[in-house]
């Protein structure tokens, strides 16, 4: 086995062993990711969470007024990484052309961004902070 190959085989167990099977109806539609550093990440502060096998598939994690909330990590204007961005109060900054968005809500706050970010929602099980998201992320940018 060669080194990417066995680089690629860790990374996909790292996230497998993040992922547990959504309870409910479309559980075969959605997947819950453990938030990891979730206990971590002090008020008003990011940080994107792996929740895919592909490089692009993130989501942004924030906690704001003590509340974590997810939303789509790409800037809906040319796909800039928002974890890379500035958070202030309830809203991310894209990093390269300042557009804004709710970290709550997803919501486009600012141009040039031209659509809202997608939600999803955040649960506890076990004392442990997951993030719902289905199987394929939705993305205009990759």
């Amino acid at each position: 086995m060669g080194t990417a190959t066995l680089a690629g085989y860790a990374a996909k167990s790292l996230f497998d062993s993040k992922v547990s099977e959504a309870e409910g109806e479309d559980s075969g539609n959605n997947i819950d990711v453990e938030i990891d550093f979730a206990g971590e990440l002090k008020d008003g502060e990011m940080k994107e969470l792996k929740v895919g096998p592909k490089d692009e598939d993130k989501v942004l994690i924030s906690r704001y007024q003590g509340k974590l909330y997810a939303v789509g990590n790409y800037c809906s204007h040319f796909g800039a990484p928002l974890s890379t961005g500035l958070m202030f109060d309830d809203k991310v900054l894209c990093p390269w052309h300042a557009a804004a968005f709710s970290v709550k809500t997803g919501a486009i706050e600012n141009a040039p961004g031209i659509d809202s970010l997608p939600k999803f929602d955040i649960i506890e099980k076990d004392g442990k902070q997951f993030v719902t998201v289905p199987l394929v992320l939705p993305r205009k940018y990759t």
